[in-house]
């Protein structure tokens, strides 16, 4: 089981996904608890002892309820977490700004350490544009494991 946030037209909601399916926490939550819960993304589930009270529910069970279980294909994968409370971003990681300080870079590492609060985002808004992966790799130093452009 993966999570994550999914958007539905004006909807968006943290889910649980399954195979093909995405489960919409919050429906889940109202149909086994009774009472209603929001969950606009991930981080509200977490926030809300969600992974605790998730051991609670079958969800396997609320497949056939289209409200609780929709087909991945009708969804849109978003940011897990919409609005993180921390972004991190160390300059001398990139080349060109190392040598614009006139500092060494730092040396390669085999893995770069990541946060537990540290997130990866899966979908870009619609119309926002991305820059080329080339130009990831020309500015990123290679003990990084990974690299997200902050602009286009």
């Amino acid at each position: 089981m993966k999570f994550g946030t999914y958007q539905l037209g004006h909807k968006t909601s943290a889910c649980a996904i399954l195979g093909g399916f995405v489960y919409d926490l919050a429906q889940a939550f109202f149909r086994h608890f009774r009472r209603p819960y929001k969950f606009p993304d991930l981080l509200a589930f977490l926030q809300a002892d969600g992974p605790e009270k998730l051991l609670e529910l079958e969800l396997g069970r609320m497949k056939e309820d289209r409200t609780v279980c929709l087909p991945l294909k009708e969804v849109r994968l978003r940011a897990p977490l919409l609005r993180p409370p921390k972004i991190i971003c160390v300059g001398l990681n990139y080349r060109d700004h190392a040598m614009e300080q006139k500092k060494d870079p730092p040396p390669p590492r085999s893995s770069s350490p990541r946060p537990p609060t540290s997130s990866s985002a899966t979908a870009m808004p619609s119309g926002s544009r991305r820059a080329s992966p080339r130009r990831w790799t020309t500015r990123w130093s290679s003990g990084s494991s990974s690299a997200v452009p902050l602009s286009a």
